[in-house]
């Protein structure tokens, strides 16, 4: 984000699991209004869903999950963030 400019959205048939879901919370972090972009629940519940999403869509393939990282994650999220960054 050097200068105040943004990458360009990204062709999400070359993207390994970035959704148009998770560019949409991606460019809402970037508004200028800090009281505008989401709270740090919202963008982990949108990396859950993306994390599920994988999960079902990527069965056969023996690494972690996104899922699984989230899970290793969690003490960080029961810190008890709710305000807006």
């Amino acid at each position: 984000m050097y200068k105040g400019e943004r990458p360009e959205k990204p062709n999400f048939d070359a993207t390994l699991g970035y959704t148009e879901e998770l560019w949409e919370m991606t460019t809402s972090c970037w508004k200028e209004d800090p009281g505008d972009r989401p709270t740090v629940d919202c963008v982990l519940e949108t990396f859950k869903s993306a994390a599920e999403w994988w999960e079902t869509e990527h069965e056969e393939i023996d690494t972690p999950s996104p899922q699984a990282w989230l899970e290793l994650n969690r003490p960080h999220r029961e810190v008890g963030f709710t305000h807006r960054f």
